[in-house]
């Protein structure tokens, strides 16, 4: 038999870490298609070699690089923060 109770914390130990129900956090559920994934993926590419056509270490090179990496996040993931944002979704629907 356990010689402590249940609950009972000893001094320098963490606190018991209490499980969040599913129901709650963040809804990240695919709100993409494929044909708009592959879009996406095209878009992040055309971006990184525009980035490159217009030099590296310019301020301009720098913001296609970060919506190339948008665009290739969200294409990998299958949701779109913005589609969730305006209620659009492009996935098939489960029903």
């Amino acid at each position: 038999r356990y010689p402590f109770r249940r609950g009972v914390r000893l001094p320098g130990s963490a606190a018991p870490q209490r499980r969040r129900p599913r129901d709650e956090g963040v809804d990240m559920s695919r709100n993409e298609n494929g044909i708009d994934r592959w879009v996406r993926v095209v878009i992040a590419i055309a971006a990184v070699v525009a980035a490159g056509a217009v030099g590296f270490g310019t301020v301009g090179a720098w913001i296609l690089l970060v919506v190339g990496a948008i665009m290739l996040v969200t294409a990998v993931t299958g949701f779109c923060p913005l589609y969730r944002i305006f209620g659009l979704s492009t996935a098939k629907s489960r029903a």
